[in-house]
């Protein structure tokens, strides 16, 4: 199956857009605050509940949305052998378990040292175990969750149960290939009534979610097709089912309301997207998108560092002032990933790539070219201006930068 360009620029784009989403959903959801935790619908916080909690609801759609475009990314060109699967699986490896490995560890040695100075403790505690007292199965799952509820930079449960799907694969291929999209209704029956099932949210929503991308690359439907002609009509019954959601929080069947919520919004966010490049304004967008997985791996534990230090230091007393620090941290935020971001791209590719999980080779490739590029061009450019040989120089630089070409000007 060949994607098309449209589909590719629009993948893209919603990188971006629910690398934005995760970012807001974590500001009001982590580092919890005394006058959030005090926020209620009738009382002098409201306003602030409502629009926050209508909000939230809004962004729940980035996470299932993720793991629908990475199954289909998965699968789109997944041949079932074993020299693929190990190249698909040793791609994921890099690319997931490598930021996962570098970057717990690189928050266990701040959080450690930042817990050891008085002016900090507080920000860097709360009620969770000092870093000092940690046992060995308290190390273990801080990287992987595997004896406690949450790892340690809690985004990572992501990243954790993306490679676990990953390794799973040739299983989702058996289950394709015999079932068809019966299994997947049958996975999906499970994800809607996992509450009543005593199903973990997360482990569901994993499943469902990469499964579903998968089989939309393994059926080759036409996905691109489907969102332009009928995501726009579920509009309407996005907006109910965001009023329903947000107003009768906490009565009766509320969970239901919630996540057919988050079944409309993707398809919802997703047409907003391809409206946006079909109409030659999403190149922005898919600028950002090159940022979004580095801005992914590092928001959230600056974001409730900052969080805690704004509200102990501007004690905010009502809805406005809430609803701004709400909106003004998380927007502060994204701006300082991505400016560290272009700086480490600019100055420091390598070590970007290395806690990106990218590829290195690519970047060394680019020096070498690069210094090929100064020490052979600039020594000819000069000779060249003034050489009455300027097309033969030119030919010769050409080929000896394998065929490059460049400007002589």
């Amino acid at each position: 199956m060949i994607m098309t360009t449209t589909l590719s620029k629009t993948i893209s784009a919603l990188r971006t857009i629910l690398c934005f989403q995760i970012v807001f959903l974590h500001a009001a959801m982590t580092g919890l605050t005394n006058q959030e935790l005090s926020a209620s619908y009738d009382g002098s916080y409201a306003i602030y509940k409502y629009l926050s909690t209508a909000l939230t609801l809004t962004t729940r759609t980035a996470v299932p949305l993720f793991f629908i475009i990475s199954g289909y990314l998965f699968f789109i060109n997944y041949k079932n052998t074993f020299i693929d699967y190990k190249k698909h699986l040793k791609t994921r490896a890099k690319h997931l378990l490598q930021p996962i490995i570098i970057w717990t560890t690189l928050y266990l040695l701040l959080y450690y040292i930042a817990q050891k100075i008085p002016y900090t403790a507080s920000l860097f505690s709360g009620n969770n175990l000092l870093i000092e007292d940690y046992k060995w199965k308290d190390f273990i799952s801080a990287y992987s969750g595997l004896f406690n509820t949450s790892m340690f930079v809690g985004q990572f449960w992501f990243l954790r149960n993306l490679f676990i799907m990953c390794v799973f694969s040739p299983l989702l291929w058996y289950s394709y290939k015999y079932t068809k999209h019966y299994s997947l209704y049958v996975i999906g029956g499970i994800w809607f009534f996992h509450k009543s099932l005593n199903i973990n949210i997360y482990i569901i929503d994993t499943i469902f979610f990469f499964t579903l991308g998968a089989w939309c690359a393994l059926g080759s439907y036409d996905i691109e097709n489907f969102i332009k002609t009928k995501a726009k009509w579920f509009y309407p019954l996005f907006l109910i089912s965001l009023i329903i959601a947000t107003l009768y929080q906490g009565y009766p069947y509320h969970h239901y309301y919630y996540l057919i919520n988050i079944l409309l919004g993707i398809l919802c966010v997703s047409h907003i997207c391809l409206t946006i490049i079909e109409k030659g304004k999403g190149e922005l967008l898919i600028r950002l998108s090159a940022g979004s997985y580095f801005c992914f791996l590092l928001h959230m534990q600056i974001q409730m560092f900052l969080k805690r230090g704004l509200y102990k230091l501007l004690k905010p007393d009502s809805s406005f002032s809430m609803i701004l620090l709400y909106f003004l941290i998380p927007s502060f935020i994204i701006v300082i990933c991505y400016l560290l971001f272009y700086y480490l791209n600019k100055f420091h590719p390598t070590l970007l790539a290395i806690i990106t999980g990218g590829n290195t080779k690519n970047i060394h490739k680019k020096i070498i070219y690069i210094n090929i590029h100064y020490i052979v061009y600039y020594p000819f450019r000069n000779l060249v201006i003034y050489s009455h040989y300027k097309e033969q120089i030119s030919i010769f630089i050409n080929i000896y930068l394998k065929h490059k070409i460049l400007c002589i000007y």
